[in-house]
């Protein structure tokens, strides 16, 4: 047995959870962009139980549902400030024969200092993809192609110049799958993550600028 498994025999987990809440992590984080965009013609077919929409914040009880399985408190954490400005857009995968968000993923086509701590300057036809996150019943369905081509159409239908994308270094099938959606290399950067405080943000930028609100 691993040692991670008998720590969570031995530790309960609100103890592990308030852990993982108080103790900051740290993460490479690659950031790719995709210069003059095509819209992308062969696209992934899915169940036709499923449409794709955008969300918001009237359908906060199914985000609120959806974002259960993905830790403490994560749709006040995340979801709430985002859909309150303009910069920020959710587009997701429903099932239709339950009104269930299969899966959901963010635009961001405004700037905003997330993007801008990573050198993304966002803005007359720049874009920063986020966020991409498969509900567990739902995996292995193609959902994860399918969406990551209809936010480039998103863009592209926008007047793309340019779309950022992040992948965590230690995602190497993840890094394997923008470079063969046609992303360049743009830049690799320390990330810190300290839930307790709702930070996640540029390990450099954050040091420099600590008390900077940041919507993430």
């Amino acid at each position: 047995m691993s040692l991670k498994k008998i720590l969570r025999i031995l530790i309960p987990e609100e103890i592990r959870l308030f852990l993982w809440r108080i103790t900051p992590r740290f993460s490479g984080v690659k950031t790719y962009v995709m210069r003059n965009p095509s819209p992308v013609r062969e696209i992934q077919e899915i169940d036709n139980i499923f449409i794709i929409r955008e969300i918001d914040a009237g359908d906060e009880v199914e985000l609120r549902r959806f974002h259960l399985e993905r830790g403490y408190d994560a749709y006040n954490r995340k979801v709430k400030a985002r859909l309150e400005g303009e910069e920020w857009t959710a587009l997701a995968v429903v099932d239709t024969s339950n009104n269930s968000i299969a899966y959901l993923a963010w635009i961001v086509s405004k700037p905003v200092p997330y993007a801008e701590e990573f050198g993304a300057h966002l803005g007359n036809g720049s874009f920063l993809l986020k966020d991409g996150y498969c509900a567990k019943t739902y995996r292995h369905r193609g959902l994860h192609t399918r969406m990551e081509q209809e936010r480039i159409n998103y863009c592209v239908r926008n007047n793309a110049k340019e779309i950022y994308i992040q992948i965590m270094t230690s995602n190497l099938r993840g890094i394997d799958s923008v470079e063969r959606n046609g992303y360049s290399f743009f830049n690799t950067r320390t990330m810190i993550e300290w839930s307790a405080f709702n930070i996640y943000r540029e390990l450099r930028s954050f040091l420099k600028h600590p008390f900077r609100k940041v919507v993430s």
